[in-house]
């Protein structure tokens, strides 16, 4: 069928390794990378380098002490939505993001604080639908 599956786990070594086993969502963005929404936290694969970051081992979590991503969602505008346990960030990506730093500068200023998100999705006229659920 011409289809090739690769396997990707927390490895001992944190280079070009999951952040953690338990992979609560993904999408994939225009230009082929693929964003990882896990336990520890969010990751890019990129496709082209065979990486992700920031890596396991990385202390640099863009989002603070957010670990838990169970929601990630890509719109007409290229925006991808994250809905995490502390509220819905966006994160442009019509450019390549290269590294971290480049990651940093595409997050959109507003965020949605709530007490969690679980299930992103959009409408025929192009809105971001978010439900969530108060703890």
């Amino acid at each position: 069928d011409g289809y090739q599956f690769q396997i990707f786990k927390k490895q001992l070594d944190p280079k070009g390794s999951l952040n953690h086993n338990a992979v609560l969502s993904m999408s994939e963005d225009g230009f082929g990378n693929f964003w990882i929404g896990t336990r520890g936290g969010l990751q890019l694969y990129d496709q082209a380098t065979a990486t992700f970051f920031p890596d396991q081992g990385s202390k640099d979590n863009i989002f603070g002490v957010i670990r838990h991503i169970p929601s990630l969602f890509l719109d007409s505008n290229k925006h991808l939505w994250v809905g995490s346990a502390k509220g819905l960030f966006r994160i442009k990506t019509e450019v390549p993001i290269p590294n971290v730093e480049a990651l940093r500068q595409a997050i959109a200023d507003q965020t949605i604080q709530v007490d969690s998100t679980f299930i992103l999705n959009d409408t025929p006229q192009e809105n971001v639908n978010t439900y969530a659920r108060s703890f």
